[in-house]
């Protein structure tokens, strides 16, 4: 990464501590289990998830067991892509805004402001979308989209919640997704996309969603409410505008017990010798990271499958796929060890798991903070 400055939106989470002494002098060595959360309000978008199909040839149902995964790996991504599956896919939430705003209530903070809507000027799949735009001019205002019943999270399966989502603002403004868990609200994304007319209006017609996704499962056990949140800041900004707007579609909540069948340099896997049954499949893959180091990036939107009439009837197949799962690519910055495969989320935002070792000297985290020339 380039030296640069580091944004006012950093934000450091201290999820867990250990090795403070009791009496609360801190020893000569403590180490801190630390979520960094960047969102810089700049143009270089994060790192971008793969976008997953099946290849030629599978048919659904697939009578043998036996298909091959294929992907395209997104801009800047090296590898490699670890792919995971499960044999089966729960549904806490799913929204295209085809049923219009009944599973929503909404709110403003400001006779100035717009409140959500559905709309069929941009959509993803179906006929509609849900859109939030603010009048040209409108500073500090909010809109809110909140789910109007609580989820129940499951315990014992991973939990995510997924979008795709089209955004042109001005500089100063945000949006947010939060959730809350029965007592406080938490962010779980925020982004900002700063785009001028001449980028904004060809891009409304042009452009494709982007998509997302958020490991909710640390809110296990909880009655959760979800959120989308618009926000414009206090400046009137002349090359860009709000009443372009933030686009969503196609929001879920889906639980499933994933687990990692390969992590294979290339953009394609085969399973072979599968059973009767359904199966989805997710991808992620790798982008350098510092000097010689990966991280791993977001995972790609699920896709699934039937299998019925195989001959097979032993799970995990004993044979026919691709070299076995080997360890997901993980960063080797100096003076940090890793905990996890640190996963990239969000446009204009990024999330990072570390474990971080707590001394004397001072931890400096830079980022990209261009200027936005107006915007």
């Amino acid at each position: 990464m380039s030296s640069c400055t580091q944004p006012s939106q950093l934000r450091l989470f201290v999820d867990g501590i250990e090795g403070i002494s009791k009496n609360g002098k801190a020893p000569s060595r403590a180490v801190a289990s630390i979520k960094v959360d960047v969102a810089p309000d700049c143009k270089a978008p994060p790192p971008a998830p793969p976008s997953l199909s099946f290849g030629a040839g599978r048919s659904d149902p697939d009578p043998d067991g036996s298909y091959t995964l294929k992907w395209t790996r997104p801009k800047g991504a090296v590898g490699p892509d670890e792919i995971q599956e499960s044999r089966g896919l729960g549904t806490l939430l799913a929204d295209g805004a085809e049923e219009g705003m009944g599973k929503w209530a909404r709110s403003k903070s400001s006779p100035a402001a717009f409140d959500w809507d559905t709309t069929t000027v941009k959509v993803r799949s179906g006929s509609n979308a849900f859109v939030a735009r603010h009048p040209e001019g409108a500073a500090n205002v909010e809109s809110v989209m909140e789910s109007a019943d609580p989820m129940k999270v499951p315990s014992g399966v991973e939990t995510t919640l997924s979008w795709w989502d089209w955004l042109a603002a001005e500089g100063d403004d945000a949006v947010f997704v939060d959730v809350h868990d029965g007592r406080d609200w938490a962010n779980v994304y925020q982004a900002s996309r700063p785009l001028g007319a001449d980028g904004a209006a060809p891009g409304l017609l042009n452009e494709p969603f982007n998509f997302h996704s958020i490991d909710l499962t640390r809110f296990a056990g909880k009655a959760i409410k979800l959120r989308f949140r618009f926000a414009t800041g206090p400046d009137n900004r002349a090359l860009s505008s709000p009443m372009f707007g933030w686009y969503v579609d196609d929001i879920a909540i889906s639980t499933a017990a994933w687990r990692t069948i390969a992590a294979v340099p290339g953009t394609s896997y085969t399973r072979a010798n599968l059973p009767d049954g359904e199966y989805f499949y997710r991808v992620r893959t790798a982008f350098p990271f510092g000097s010689g180091a990966k991280v791993s990036g977001p995972w790609s939107e699920v896709i699934g499958t039937k299998v019925q009439g195989s001959k097979a009837t032993a799970y995990p197949p004993s044979g026919g796929s691709s070299p076995s799962p080997s360890p997901s690519p993980t960063s080797q910055v100096k003076g940090v060890r890793n905990r996890a495969p640190l996963p990239a989320t969000g446009v204009g935002g990024s999330a990072y798991g570390l474990l971080l070792v707590l001394g004397a000297a001072a931890i400096a985290i830079a980022t990209r903070r261009p200027s936005h020339n107006g915007r």
